[in-house]
């Protein structure tokens, strides 16, 4: 890491600056800048006036206010992120919901990530046209991520609802509707991460079985659900290759374990496996996944194996060498 004005710094800005300069910059990606640096870039775009930007990335960094002037000049931007950050020490969201997105056309956007800057109220783009959007993630800073309600999922309904080319989605679902409005409108959708999911149902995870294909799951901590909609999903996820179970699900058993051994034969990862699923089911459904690398188990309030609930290292190290790829057992307590 470089002091800012130091010798090797300046160079390195010299570097940066000459390829502003001289060519057309089509990406720019900034992490980790202190307020000088960030300033004295963004005046070297103005000057260029920059407008070629096809991607921007931007994180954990004060913003100045002129940021927002390259913004409005890339209407070409297709990617757009924006993590863990602030503007002149005020909180992003406050420059965030529709002002933001009045800067750039909207109908280029394929990708928008907004993570870690602010409620997710203030960080939703409603009444955007986010037609052409493949990818959205938008996640609220930890300070008040726990401050989401059913006024949201409602209003990310109303979002995705207008996105029927959404690939990817990763944002803060509490109930059952932002899922039944993906399974009717976003029928490309390949990744969903719901992050909470406390009130999702077996209504709610039955409505994505008509999502054909979905690669990517992670169910957050979605209590409810039971085998009966976990089980159909499976047997409708044959593109599946990563699945995130409910954290301390108390719902699920083994009877899921052949279910995907039979239907998705090409997973990778599966984590937060029930603890009551005993070690020899997990070490007949590790050899019999011919891809598997990643799996884990959600220990939660079960004391299923010893004293304390977790498998010791022999077991472990018996579960690996009996498969095939296996390389990572995770134990969540």
């Amino acid at each position: 890491m470089y002091n800012y004005r130091s010798l090797e710094f300046q160079g390195v800005f010299k570097g940066i600056e000459e390829i502003i300069r001289k060519r057309n910059l089509g990406i720019l990606e900034l992490d980790f800048l202190n307020n000088s640096a960030l300033q004295d870039i963004i005046k070297v775009l103005e000057q260029k006036d920059c407008c070629s930007l096809t991607e921007l990335k931007l994180g954990c960094t004060q913003t100045p206010t002129e940021l927002f002037n390259v913004i409005r000049k890339n209407k070409g931007l297709k990617v757009l992120e924006l993590s863990e950050m602030s503007i002149n020490s005020t909180p992003l969201y406050h420059y965030l919901g529709n002002s933001l997105f009045k800067l750039v056309d909207s109908r280029n956007l394929k990708e928008l990530k907004l993570d870690g800057c602010g409620f997710l109220s203030n960080l939703l783009p409603k009444n955007v046209d986010l037609i052409n959007l493949t990818k959205m993630v938008i996640v609220p800073s930890s300070s008040v991520a726990s401050i989401i309600s059913n006024d949201t999922d409602c209003e990310i309904s109303e979002i995705v609802s207008n996105m029927p080319n959404l690939k990817s989605l990763i944002i803060p679902i509490i109930s059952d509707l932002p899922l039944i409005v993906l399974s009717n409108h976003c029928l490309e959708l390949e990744e969903l991460d719901v992050i909470d999911g406390k009130n999702i149902s077996d209504q709610g995870l039955l409505a994505l079985t008509k999502l054909n294909h979905l690669k990517k799951l992670a169910l957050g901590s979605a209590i409810h659900v039971t085998n009966t909609s976990m089980l159909e999903i499976i047997r409708n996820g044959r593109d599946l290759s990563r699945i995130s179970l409910p954290f301390s699900n108390r719902y699920l058993d083994s009877k899921i374990l052949p279910c995907i051994i039979e239907h998705c034969p090409r997973l990778e990862a599966i984590t937060n496996l029930p603890a009551q699923i005993t070690f020899e089911e997990l070490k007949d459904f590790s050899q019999s996944m011919d891809y598997l690398v990643i799996l884990g188990r959600c220990i939660g309030e079960s004391r299923a194996f010893s004293t304390n609930g977790y498998l010791n290292k022999l077991q472990i190290d018996s579960i690996k060498n009996n498969s095939k790829k296996l390389c990572h057992f995770i134990q969540n307590g």
